[in-house]
């Protein structure tokens, strides 16, 4: 079973660099909800390829990853932390799905249904995105293990899984701007198609 990220063993919480900006604004939503496809919410952050992201984090909270990494893992590690951090700071990272008396999610009214099942995938997305960031900080930094996952057959279906994940993120990956600063877009939970891409690798990553 996945182990938790170690930065939530040390009960340390991402700090969100003071170059983060909000690019886009989400609608407002009324009572009388339409279907129509929400308004796209762009956030800038800074890469932790910065010397500067990590001058402002706390000590361990966020590791950077050695230049001899393999660059799948290096793409991964700076997406995956990027694409968290602009869900932080717009505080819209996923919350946890209520569960009723007998474990399964409650849904509530129609009109929200599929509202709560894409938090439960974005929930999930994000949770899986911790327990890689996790395995890859343990294993990157010791260079037996960086080798193997790099070549050994044991190790594909992790390298499968993780390269299957960059595609996703560079998906949302908007743009960058001189070179340590990443554009995201933001899927949101009424985002059926994007869902869909995420709800894929996130069986990937349960077989794996």
């Amino acid at each position: 079973r996945r182990s938790k990220s170690p930065h939530s063993r040390l009960g340390l919480r991402r700090s969100i660099s003071p170059h983060s900006r909000l690019l886009g604004r989400s609608r407002s939503r009324s009572k009388s909800r339409t279907r129509e496809a929400p308004e796209p919410i762009l956030v800038a952050v800074t890469s932790c390829r910065s010397d500067a992201y990590h001058q402002q984090k706390a000590p361990g909270s966020t590791a950077m990853l050695p230049r001899k990494a393999p660059s799948a893992l290096k793409l991964f590690h700076e997406l995956a932390v990027g694409v968290k951090d602009a869900y932080e700071a717009m505080g819209a990272t996923p919350t946890k799905p209520n569960l009723d008396p007998n474990g399964k999610l409650e849904i509530g009214q129609d009109d929200a249904k599929e509202e709560t099942l894409g938090n439960k995938i974005l929930y999930e997305f994000m949770g899986n995105l911790d327990f890689l960031l996790a395995l890859v900080d343990e294993v990157a930094v010791d260079t037996a293990t960086r080798g193997a996952l790099k070549d050994d057959t044991k190790f594909k279906c992790i390298r499968d899984v993780i390269k299957k994940c960059n595609k996703v993120l560079e998906g949302m990956l908007v743009r960058r701007e001189k070179k340590y600063t990443l554009f995201f877009r933001l899927v949101q939970p009424t985002e059926t198609k994007e869902l869909g891409k995420i709800k894929s690798w996130n069986a990937k990553v349960e077989k794996a």
